[in-house]
């Protein structure tokens, strides 16, 4: 036989040799590693119930010193980890979850320590956060209430967690509000006085228990400096909070109740009507007049809300590229079955409110001014709208000059120079 024959089997066989010899050594290689990551991380629980067979001992988790916090960053700011990052990761999940609150407070001071980038550190603290809030909450509360402990990097919050604490807890979660506000926790030196952190939580309170526990929000209103109770409620109707249910009729009524009950007479009719502006956004005309009646309201507070509905509503509209005066026509007409003398005037400040805006609002704002002002003959509307031009004096003087009343157009002329 001539030699060639066993040639091209030899070849074959040396290279079969050679790729076998180098996947053993790379399975080697992942043993090792995977060996090195488990010596490194926290035991995981073994739920093995063989007969006879001895539980693995579980790690204490003692101390956190041995968790590379710098790596993890690392990480997390990879865009494809590999196997053995994400190895890593699951073994720091484990000792997180394992860890009491003294060390997941130990570790959050350790973190702060290290001078990690902002997105870094907030995904770091965040995870730490959680585990705490599930263990000890008002620990977690405490941590995020001192100094600048919460910042924008955190994908978690005081309010959320007073949020979830209060559904499971409300008891709990009111005496730690009530400690941290009697230990002087959220005094300030700010000119008004106002701790707006303290004011967000009591309404994160308010948003729990008013449909339920109206007496306990009465106490906590009393706690609060009577000048600071508008902004519990304004946070509590927050465009911030319009993602939850809207409130039922009983919380409606209950909501007019507390305003009228804890706030100064004349806070109390741009406050109680604050949902109006939100259910008037939707175009809901009925469901407002609806509001109406739930809350009993006077004339007063009902000119009061439509004013505050009619900005809302018109914000909107120029948002949505809507404000035609089809749309402004309707709200007229619905205005005009509650308040038909201030028809016009409330058109011409929701028209002034959105000509902030820039150069194109305020030419939109002042055309439709115009075209309401030639079709009712009523000075008022200009009158109204012109009381700030926005820095659009020219434009501002010719609309002006419309006015018939020579007296009220040589005022606002002179206003507008």
């Amino acid at each position: 036989m001539k030699p060639r024959a066993f040639v091209l089997p030899a070849i074959a066989l040396l290279a079969s040799g050679i790729f076998l010899t180098s996947q053993r050594r790379a399975i080697s290689s992942i043993e090792e590693k995977t060996r090195l990551l488990l010596r490194q991380g926290a035991a995981i629980p073994d739920d093995s119930t063989s007969p006879g067979r001895t539980p693995r001992p579980q790690s204490t988790n003692s101390g956190t010193s041995s968790i590379n916090w710098r790596r993890l960053a690392e990480i997390g700011g990879e865009r494809y980890p590999g196997i053995f990052e994400k190895q890593e990761v699951l073994l720091l999940n484990n000792r997180i979850r394992n860890m009491t609150p003294d060390e997941l407070l130990a570790a959050l001071a350790e973190v702060r320590s290290l001078n990690l980038d902002i997105r870094s550190r907030g995904e770091l603290e965040t995870k730490l956060l959680r585990s705490l809030v599930e263990k000890a909450p008002g620990a977690a509360l405490d941590h995020l209430t001192e100094g600048d402990n919460e910042h924008l990097g955190l994908s978690i919050d005081s309010a959320d967690i007073l949020s979830s604490w209060v559904a499971k807890d409300s008891a709990a979660a009111i005496a730690w509000l009530d400690g941290k506000t009697a230990s002087g926790a959220f005094e300030t030196k700010t000119l008004d006085g106002k701790n707006h952190r303290r004011l967000r939580l009591e309404a994160i309170l308010l948003s729990h228990l008013i449909g339920s526990d109206t007496g306990t929000i009465s106490l906590l209103l009393s706690a609060i400096p009577e000048t600071h109770r508008s902004q519990v409620f304004s946070e509590f109707i927050s465009p911030r909070r319009e993602g939850r249910r809207p409130l039922s009729d009983s919380e409606l009524t209950a909501y007019a109740s507390l305003v009228r009950d804890h706030l100064p007479a004349g806070e109390q009719e741009e406050v109680i009507f604050q949902p109006a502006a939100s259910i008037l956004r939707q175009g809901d005309y009925d469901q407002i007049d609806g509001y109406f009646e739930i809350v009993d309201a006077t004339p007063s507070e009902r000119r009061t809300a439509i004013g505050q509905a009619a900005s809302a509503k018109f914000f909107q509209l120029k948002h949505e590229d809507k404000l035609t005066t089809d749309e402004i026509d309707l709200f007229r007409q619905w205005t005009a079955s509650h308040i038909p003398e201030a028809v016009d005037r409330i058109t011409a400040e929701a028209l002034r409110s959105i000509a902030y805006s820039g150069d194109t609002a305020f030419r939109h704002a002042a055309d439709l001014a115009f075209h309401y002002h030639q079709a009712t003959g009523n000075d008022e509307i200009l009158v109204r709208f012109l009381q700030h031009s926005h820095g659009n004096s020219e434009r501002a003087s010719a609309l002006a000059e419309n006015i018939a009343d020579p007296a009220l157009r040589a005022q606002v002329l002179e206003k507008i120079k």
